[in-house]
């Protein structure tokens, strides 16, 4: 089976910004974990400012639309949170074990 994982974005209650949720699953069964601003996530667990993460996200998916860069942010995020390389393949080992943290355990805030 499968793996999968994505970000989705919810505008914050601030007024400016989204906060994120990471959605993993490994084929059978699936996770969601709330992480928090976007700015937040960008500093905290990938160790950049907003403008350059958003900078560089475009530039390696080609595109600034949300569809295409969340894909590559939510894989960084795992990356981070795992201690895995930078592009390190993600597997389903590495799923399996994101999976075994509870649903607040990633977030930012």
């Amino acid at each position: 089976m499968a793996i999968s994982y994505s970000l989705s974005a919810q505008p914050n209650g601030y007024g400016f910004g989204h906060d994120w949720t990471l959605n993993v699953s490994d084929g059978k069964k699936k996770a969601s974990f709330w992480l928090g601003q976007d700015a937040k996530v960008f500093s905290r667990i990938l160790g950049m400012n907003n403008d350059s993460a958003v900078d560089y996200y475009a530039e390696k998916a080609g595109s600034r639309v949300w569809e295409k860069v969340q894909k590559l942010i939510a894989g960084d995020v795992i990356r981070a949170v795992l201690g895995l390389e930078q592009g390190e393949r993600i597997t389903s080992v590495h799923i399996k074990k994101l999976m075994t943290a509870q649903a607040w355990e990633l977030a930012v805030q």
